[in-house]
């Protein structure tokens, strides 16, 4: 029975510290604006892109999701993401599971937007 709960615990650890480096994403502009960085500004635009994705057309862009099917959408992917994640890091010590997450989130972020890029989507960023 002990041995259960504690694959559980494993578990439970892998994904609150992938949620939580997720959540920090969301940090990420104001420190992005006192560095002067945009690319940790617009980090949360990049890894949270469904309601941004555009088609680009001439004198306009045309959105490609809904407001309500944009965040379907980023929970399903996350949420997803995140049982793969506690599934695979169950077993991987504290300081290499915050690494292992960290990596994660910009793997997918970046697959993400590439794989709807091929189909000529776009990210449309929003700020200054």
């Amino acid at each position: 029975m002990g041995a259960r709960a504690t694959t559980k615990d494993h578990y439970l650890r892998a994904a609150v510290i992938f949620g939580g480096c997720l959540l920090v994403v969301f940090l990420l502009p104001f420190i992005g604006s006192f560095l002067n960085s945009n690319l940790l500004f617009f980090a949360p635009q990049w890894l949270f892109p469904y309601e941004g994705f555009v088609v680009r057309q001439p004198n306009l862009s045309r959105a490609v999701f809904g407001h309500h099917v944009a965040l379907v959408l980023t929970f399903v992917q996350w949420g997803l993401a995140s049982i793969g994640f506690a599934w695979f890091a169950r077993r991987i010590s504290f300081g290499y599971t915050i690494l292992a997450a960290v990596v994660t989130i910009v793997v997918i972020g970046i697959a993400t937007n590439v794989a709807f890029g091929l189909f000529g989507v776009t990210v449309e960023l929003d700020g200054p």
